[in-house]
């Protein structure tokens, strides 16, 4: 992938992350607004969303353990403002 592609891809996801994480929560809604997506930056690491905080995966075996799910790419900058939180248990350990 070129970089001007590439640019043009993270600023795209980025895009959808900062609608994500702008949009206001409803009275019934007390969750992040990326609740239960998975994230990743520029890195080989993939994080959970939960309660807020951004949790690693910690090995493929638990990532295809929970499901196929859409990964969201988002800059670093983006993922850094996530507050980190516990890793997921290994080998489909708990979620």
């Amino acid at each position: 992938m070129s970089s001007r592609k590439k640019r043009v891809a993270e600023t795209e996801a980025d895009a959808v992350a900062v609608e994500a994480l702008e949009a206001p929560l409803s009275p019934q809604e007390e969750a992040h607004p990326l609740e239960d997506q998975v994230v990743r930056g520029s890195g080989p690491a993939y994080w959970l969303v939960q309660g807020g905080k951004r949790r690693l995966i910690p090995d493929m075996a638990t990532f295809y353990g929970l499901g196929l799910r859409p990964v969201l790419p988002m800059s670093d900058e983006l993922l850094a403002a996530i507050p980190p939180g516990e890793p997921l248990g290994g080998e489909m350990g708990h979620v």
